[in-house]
């Protein structure tokens, strides 16, 4: 699809130093593909869980048991 845009070129400078992207093309393309996740992401914590029992998983890997200490050596 081609289109014409009128863009404020602070606004491209801006995106250009933040993606690291040149290409206008470019950069307009990942624009569109971060706000299409930033709505999926939206739109999936609106639905929130159908589970009401369920419970938050744990965010740490338990500490490991500590060694038995053995008789050789």
């Amino acid at each position: 699809m081609r289109t014409t845009l009128v863009l404020a070129d602070d606004l491209v400078a801006d995106a250009r130093a933040a993606s690291g992207l040149d290409r206008i093309s470019d950069l307009i393309r990942e624009g569109l593909r971060a706000l299409i996740e930033r709505s999926a992401r939206s739109e999936l914590a609106a639905m929130g869980g159908s589970d009401r029992g369920a419970k938050a998983s744990p965010r740490r890997r338990p500490s490991p048991a500590p060694r038995k200490k053995t008789g050789s050596r």
